[in-house]
């Protein structure tokens, strides 16, 4: 009996063995299978833990199993897919063949912390903790890379992504920049970053965001150290090197030419961005533009929003407005937002670029010097600079502001009173958030000529602006 017994128990242990055996055989161990056509380096993933694995003849012992392979982005490029043999961590040898595919958004973010943003509360680093948690809660295949330039921590490429319901982050050192340290005030390394990491497919949503401070367009003639303190893009780790908004113009056309598509949304995560003027000189080259006229708080935009990306961009665009607002509606600092005895607003706007430049060529007024709006905004007011500039809102310079209205903008955050931190002399809901210059400090002149509004608008008698001292 116990013979007997002993025989069932290693026929019962034999047929089990052979079950798991045979489950083994059949199943793939591999989770991840598909990985993104572009140029960052990439983790493909198993359920089980992987000893050593070939892929282009190169073989690559693992120093410790793990269910996790790094590809560099160089193994990425130039192959269709990536033909990947492997011994898991039971001895069994695979061959398998990893696809490639595009995902449906990349939003680019060139982070600019080289300066106070990320030497007290380190902004940039918050900002890229809230895209993480919007891709750990998105249904959608994204990307968003950052390439992060710290004043104290080392410079990082964080590349952040979703594909096929699952999250993955990797991180890579300053490839194009010398001893690591990038320098984000060159609009050529911008470029070379923006080329070699962007999808090239035109079924990709494309969103370029300059992640900063802002100067509205001064500096663009000339760095002038008795009055630029914030230019868009500073580095202070570099001179105090920064963008221009012309270098800026250039690089969206020259994206064009190279990747024979447009940036959808180009973005600007810093203050004093929204004026018609600096719009106009890029707006045919993108489709949207994203940013405040105001000052922005330190915190920036809310990155989360990105966890509603559906595969409709508008709707995005919409919820992007939603999330910057709601962030601010509570526990306001209203010393932030208080000086020289005036109070600044908050705002937010999205709008459509497509045909703008003709819109306002053809509904921009001149003859407004009597019903002028003064916001409670500027192209920079700091204590460490002197207010130099004012600006009215852009609805009460055109002839149809509904129809502008109706035309271009797809939100605003300026919609709720509690938004605002001071009043304005009209209903809220009669402002655009977007900002034109209609008082110009001489000294400043220079830097407003270098654009092509002057060119088109000034020169030609289109509109007028007041000069002082």
């Amino acid at each position: 009996m116990r013979k007997l017994f002993f025989i069932s128990i290693i026929f019962l242990s034999f047929i089990l063995t052979s079950c798991i055996s045979i489950k083994k055989d059949i199943d793939t161990p591999l989770i991840t299978k598909s990985i993104y056509d572009v140029n960052f380096s990439q983790y493909i993933e198993f359920d089980v833990e992987i000893k050593s694995y070939e892929i282009d003849g190169i073989t690559y012992e693992m120093e410790t199993p793990s269910k996790y392979i790094y590809l560099n982005r160089n193994v990425i490029k130039g192959n269709d897919s990536i033909l990947i043999k492997y011994i898991d961590e039971y001895g069994r040898s695979w061959k398998e063949t990893i696809s490639k595919v595009y995902p449906e958004f990349q939003m680019f973010l060139w982070g600019g912390g080289d300066n106070n943003l990320t030497t007290g509360p380190n902004y940039l680093k918050k900002d890229i903790n809230e895209i993480r948690n919007a891709l750990q809660n998105s249904n959608s295949d994204m990307v968003v890379n950052v390439v992060a330039d710290f004043s104290n921590d080392p410079d990082t490429i964080y590349n952040i992504y979703s594909i096929e319901g699952h999250y993955y982050e990797t991180q890579e050192s300053p490839y194009y920049s010398s001893e690591g340290e990038i320098n984000s005030g060159n609009i050529q390394l911008l470029e070379n970053y923006l080329f070699e990491m962007m999808s090239r497919s035109q079924e990709t949503i494309k969103y370029l965001d300059i992640w900063n401070h802002g100067d509205g367009w001064l500096g663009e003639h000339d760095y002038n150290t008795d009055y630029v303190q914030k230019n868009i893009s500073i580095d202070e780790g570099n001179y105090n090197s920064s963008l221009k908004i012309k270098e800026i113009t250039q690089l969206l056309k020259n994206f064009q030419i190279e990747f024979d598509d447009k940036i959808d949304v180009f973005g600007t995560d810093a203050c004093d961005m929204a004026f018609i003027e600096i719009i106009y000189e890029f707006a045919d080259e993108i489709n949207y533009y994203a940013g405040s006229v105001n000052e922005e708080p330190g915190d920036g935009w809310d990155y989360t929003f990105l966890k509603e990306f559906d595969g409709n961009l508008e709707n995005l665009l919409k919820k992007q407005v939603e999330y910057y607002a709601r962030s601010y509606e509570k526990g306001l600092d209203d010393d932030f937002y208080f000086y020289n005895d005036k109070y600044y607003a908050i705002t937010f706007s999205v709008l459509k670029t497509d045909g703008l430049r003709d819109y306002i060529k053809d509904n921009l007024t001149e003859n407004l010097k009597n019903i002028l709006l003064e916001t409670s905004g500027s192209i920079y007011i700091s204590p460490y600079v002197a207010n130099y500039n004012k600006l009215l809102d852009l609805n009460l310079a055109l002839t149809d502001y509904e129809d502008f209205k109706e035309k271009f903008i797809i939100e605003k955050s300026v919609e709720s009173e509690e938004l605002l931190i001071g009043e304005y002399n009209y209903p809220v809901d009669y402002l655009s958030g977007i900002g034109i210059s209609y008082k110009i400090k001489s000294s400043v002149l220079s830097d407003y000529m270098e654009l092509q509004f002057y060119n088109d608008f000034i020169e030609t008698g289109l509109w007028d602006f007041e000069i002082y001292n």
